[in-house]
């Protein structure tokens, strides 16, 4: 009789219910235990994170149209990653010198099956700047003894700054210089604009050990040397 009544139980509303609450309630705690291992990390990857990618730069980021950048990356957790324009695939860490000819933005893009990541950068180039140019820097003479002068001279073209080294600093364009160096000196001349520097050199050299002449006296019946000796 109590089988029968147990029978009966389940198959009334208040039965249904009461088995469908527990159905409920055990396939929650199946899914809580499954969710406390990470079964359900990141869309159902199984605890998998997307890539990361830790840095990604040029540098310097601005060129002319004849210099070069370096690209350098750093990335973690990617099985494929790939820089455009025209590198491809690449390793998590590296780094790859480019030379665009016009300003660029480069675009590293990092998978794994978690999903997909990507980060830019830009490298900007002046494409109508050209390097000053320096015609000429010389010294003349370019040999002295000890306490004679050489005089620099120099003529420099598309330059925002000319300097030349030995606290001589700030100069024109077209101009010259009076240096009276005790010993040998190498003055460098630094010519710089929005494109880059170049330099150029020109040498003093100093001959130290010359000594100078001796000096000499005549009368109308000798000849004295400044050393006292007579003949």
């Amino acid at each position: 009789m109590s089988g029968e009544n147990n029978k009966s139980f389940w198959t009334t509303l208040p039965g249904i219910l009461t088995g469908i609450a527990a159905i409920i309630t055990a396939i929650g705690g199946i899914l809580l235990a499954l969710n406390t291992l990470g079964a359900f990390d990141n869309n159902g990857n199984g605890g998998v994170s997307p890539p990361t990618i830790e840095s990604f730069g040029a540098s310097p980021e601005e060129i002319t149209s004849e210099q070069g950048s370096t690209l350098s990356w750093s990335v973690s957790d990617a099985t494929e990653i790939t820089i455009d324009p025209d590198i491809g695939s690449v390793s998590l860490r590296g780094s790859r010198t480019v030379r665009p000819v016009e300003t660029t933005t480069y675009t590293l893009t990092a998978s794994n099956d978690a999903g997909t990541v990507d980060a830019t950068t830009v490298i900007f180039v002046s494409e109508n700047e050209e390097l000053p140019t320096i015609e000429s820097f010389d010294a003349d003479p370019e040999e002295i003894v000890s306490g004679d002068s050489a005089t620099l001279s120099w003529s420099v073209s598309d330059a925002t700054e000319i300097t030349i080294d030995h606290n001589i600093g700030s100069v024109s364009p077209n101009d010259s210089i009076s240096m009276s160096p005790t010993k040998t000196t190498t003055y460098t001349l630094t010519a710089t604009n929005d494109a880059g520097s170049v330099d150029d050199t020109a040498v003093v050299s100093v001959n130290e050990n010359v000594e100078p002449p001796t000096r000499t006296e005549y009368s109308d019946t000798e000849r004295v040397v400044s050393d006292g000796s007579s003949y």
